[in-house]
């Protein structure tokens, strides 16, 4: 008898001197096919069945648990498939989500290597997708940071540096 998850092929027709049924587990398991025997598993996350075997994604990707093919892996947020292997989103580019592509980032702002978003450049504040300058008389010292007012100083004190006015 086959296991659950398994495909039974061929029969044992009445008067037979062997048995031709034969069982092969579903695609994304991997065993005998047999109830009696070693059953069908299946394949864990992060893995795919090649033959009879489950085998590991690239690092840097996940597939999910019964993947059949190495299609299923898709890249981490900030890695992109290259070869056969995920490698990082250059800086200057991000990548947000599993499977997509490295993007290049907005303008006025920035990312570093293997980033899943970028940031607001310096004298910028907002979210990655919409940086907008800091109006005057506040400086950003970039990221998400809001702008920040800028000192003033007490009448009897003399200013260093400089803030745009």
């Amino acid at each position: 008898v086959c296991d659950a998850n398994a495909k039974q092929s061929g029969s044992c027709p009445a008067g037979s001197s062997a048995n031709l049924v034969t069982c092969a587990c579903n695609a994304g398991f991997i065993g005998d096919g047999l109830q009696s025997g070693f059953g069908c598993y299946q394949c864990p996350a992060g893995t795919y069945q090649v033959g009879g075997v489950c085998a590991r994604c690239p690092a840097n990707s996940l597939s999910p648990a019964g993947s059949f093919n190495f299609s299923a892996c898709l890249c981490d947020a900030g890695y992109t498939m290259q070869g056969g292997l995920c490698v990082a989103c250059p800086a200057g580019t991000y990548k947000a989500a599993n499977g997509s592509s490295c993007t290049a980032c907005p303008v006025n702002s920035y990312s570093l290597a293997a980033a899943a978003q970028c940031a607001c450049n310096a004298g910028f504040s907002g979210e990655f997708d919409s940086c907008s300058i800091c109006p005057n008389g506040t400086y950003g010292p970039g990221g998400s940071v809001a702008c920040i007012p800028c000192k003033t100083c007490d009448a009897n004190a003399v200013p260093s540096g400089s803030c745009p006015v």
